[in-house]
């Protein structure tokens, strides 16, 4: 119950999402969300190729480092304010029942949320989150006359794919996303970590033929980089 108003929390990730490869970009992840009691913790965003990892590079910080359950707040150009906070929803037996997103169940919850494919938000929901982004640190539920704040151990990142931004960030959105992470290909020994851990192949020489046909899928723009839709897309195209 939350003042009066019940509602239903959404589902933590119940899979591991282990990050492989350079340590880099988790240092700076964890130095971002690292803040004292009293300290507003940095909001991140993370750029790159869709599939080099970008939501696992988050899911891994966040279980790794911080210990934390990972809410995953997936954003598109339709997704309304209700949607993004509580939402009403009517169910046969229990009546009418608000439905708490991955954004507002990590913020109840003090956990990490990740806003998937950020580029995709409109303006106006990400006037709804601004100010969970500087010192104010709480989100209003349109049309509910909520204001919630979170809880200690609040988290929360945005993941931006290149070449799918549908809506250019506002201004008072790019001040407040930091710092910006860019995830690069990876180096040939991590590559072929991914590609290992993601398909369970051991023989090397189809490990090594199936590492040529990412690396050429990549270079033609057929698949992405590193993450799992990257490995699979590269055991379809060696298979092909």
């Amino acid at each position: 119950w939350l003042e009066g108003l019940k509602f239903r929390l959404s589902p933590p990730l119940d899979k591991d999402w282990a990050w492989i490869g350079d340590s880099e970009p988790v240092r700076y992840m964890a130095a971002a969300w690292d803040a004292p009691d009293g300290i507003v913790p940095m909001t991140p965003s993370i750029s790159g190729r869709s599939g080099i990892g970008k939501t696992t590079l988050a899911v891994h910080t966040a279980r790794a480092i911080f210990k934390l359950p990972v809410h995953l707040q997936n954003c598109d150009t339709t997704l309304s304010g209700p949607a993004l906070t509580l939402e009403a929803i009517v169910s046969e037996h229990k009546g009418a029942v608000l439905r708490a997103s991955p954004l507002v169940s990590a913020l109840l919850t003090g956990a990490a949320a990740i806003l998937k494919d950020a580029g995709r938000l409109s303006e106006r929901c990400w006037a709804l989150i601004a100010p969970l982004l500087d010192e104010r640190r709480w989100l209003d539920v349109p049309g509910l006359g909520l204001r919630l704040t979170p809880r200690p151990g609040f988290r929360l990142c945005a993941t931006i794919t290149e070449g799918s931004l549908v809506h250019q960030l506002p201004d008072f959105i790019q001040a407040r996303l930091a710092p910006r992470l860019r995830l690069e290909l990876p180096q040939a020994d991590d590559l072929e970590a991914v590609l290992r851990d993601r398909s369970g192949i051991e023989d090397e020489r189809l490990v090594e033929r199936r590492q040529r046909a990412l690396h050429d899928g990549v270079e033609a723009g057929l698949v992405g980089a590193v993450g799992a839709p990257v490995a699979r897309g590269a055991l379809e195209h060696s298979q092909s």
